[in-house]
């Protein structure tokens, strides 16, 4: 069997806990995670290892996604396309960016990670 299209895993992007801040443009690197995606992004995981609750988002004027602390969410946003035209994907030059929403307490330890498929 021969297939014209296949998967790749990107460069997983990270923030370790102490650059992060309470706004999206406080912290190291105004709390952007990693670079922005070279690729169409298909499937993304978002991990946060600290003990803080955090807020993620590609638009820093709004809060878009919430990662309680020591969980994940998982996005697979190819997995129920209607036809081989219709794929969803997050567009080349997407950037995340983290802020707390809880503040990562003593002894605090972990990152906020992002992986993708594309």
């Amino acid at each position: 069997m021969s297939f014209t299209t296949r998967a790749s895993i990107d460069t997983l992007r990270s923030i370790p806990f102490a650059n992060i801040a309470a706004t999206y443009a406080g912290g190291t690197n105004g709390g952007a995670v990693g670079v922005p995606f070279a690729y169409p992004v298909r499937l993304l995981a978002i991990s946060n290892n600290t003990n803080g609750d955090m807020f993620l988002t590609y638009d820093p004027s709004r809060d878009m996604l919430f990662v309680a602390a020591n969980s994940f969410k998982l996005f697979d946003v190819t997995s129920n396309r209607e036809s081989a035209a219709n794929v969803f994907v997050l567009p080349i030059g997407t950037q995340f960016y983290v802020r707390y929403s809880t503040a990562p307490t003593m002894p605090a330890t972990g990152a906020v990670y992002i992986e993708a498929v594309y």
